[in-house]
């Protein structure tokens, strides 16, 4: 049997680990979420500077991670290949899917 850890093998090459972390507000209202860092949304200052931290945290399941790692394809599929690793196909954008169906039925 395959651990959850190594089905999600491509996702953690952009993400973070799964971890708990607590948001404190303005306004004293303190949040405790579970999920994943953006690696890549993390160390953007210019994506911090516009937005929270708190917008580079990611809660839920391993597709949702996968629909955020979409817009950074490029550097997703660089990581990727670089660790051997297979791409998950809800992490390729779906222009790029189209266009792999396209190709594959024009070579029929």
């Amino acid at each position: 049997m395959v651990s959850r850890k190594k089905q999600a093998e491509d996702i953690l090459t952009m993400m973070s680990e799964h971890c708990t972390v607590k948001f404190c507000h303005l306004d004293g209202k303190v949040d405790i979420l579970k999920g994943h860092w953006c690696n890549e949304c993390w160390t953007d200052e210019v994506f911090l500077s516009k937005n929270s931290k708190q917008k580079a945290f990611h809660i839920g399941s391993n597709s949702l991670c996968c629909q955020h790692v979409q817009s950074h394809y490029q550097l997703y599929k660089m990581q990727c290949a670089r660790r051997k690793i297979r791409e998950h196909h809800h992490a390729v954008p779906h222009d790029i899917v189209r266009a792999q169906q396209d190709a594959k039925k024009n070579t029929k």
